[in-house]
């Protein structure tokens, strides 16, 4: 593509958008070229490992769960995709593709937990981030939901407490991570760690 069609092109695009082209030509004089760091933001995301304890491997633990964390967004980013595009065969392989190599990938991080950490220390530092547990995850929590319909996701006791035409609200009432968390004889959180 020449200069002259590109600059067209370019005038065009923002005179559709009631915009004037001159004024971003302009601009880019102006621009800084972005880089790498600014633009994944790397100073940020390096900078958002807060350990509770002096526990070294601490650090890996925040870390592997981030990554975690990152791969469940990138899973969500393309399960969207799937639940609200029109449906098309090819597009589905792609994406479920997608899914099953970040899914590989979740599973065989999981050799961080397992010997990315001294075992001793991980078993003293986790007492002190009671009740955070990776069981609140909010993005696997989306997951699920788009994944599967509601009444799967209620346990054999929380399926004897529905009414007999559950509304959404009712389901969610007895959610598993609600219930797992629940006294139901007291009506009391049992434990933080399940609350989402």
């Amino acid at each position: 593509m020449s200069k002259e069609q590109i600059i067209n092109d370019i005038e065009t695009k923002y005179q559709q958008l009631g915009e004037n082209p001159e004024t971003y030509l302009k601009g880019l004089l102006h621009a800084k070229p972005i880089n790498y760091w600014d633009y994944v933001e790397a100073d940020t995301l390096l900078s958002l490992q807060k350990p509770r304890t002096n526990f070294k491997d601490e650090e890996i633990f925040i870390m592997y769960h981030q990554v975690t964390e990152l791969f469940l967004k990138m899973m969500v980013h393309e399960i969207k995709q799937l639940v609200y595009e029109p449906f098309n065969e090819t597009i589905w392989l792609e994406k479920l593709d997608r899914l099953n190599r970040y899914t590989n990938m979740l599973i065989g991080s999981f050799d961080v937990m397992k010997y990315g950490m001294n075992y001793d220390d991980y078993n003293t530092f986790r007492s002190s981030l009671t009740p955070a547990s990776g069981f609140q995850s909010v993005t696997f929590r989306l997951i699920e939901i788009y994944c599967t319909r509601l009444e799967n996701l209620i346990n054999e006791d929380g399926k004897t407490r529905l009414p007999n035409n559950p509304s959404t609200a009712d389901f969610f009432e007895h959610i598993y991570w609600k219930d797992a968390g629940l006294n139901r004889k007291t009506g009391k959180k049992v434990t933080y760690t399940y609350t989402v």
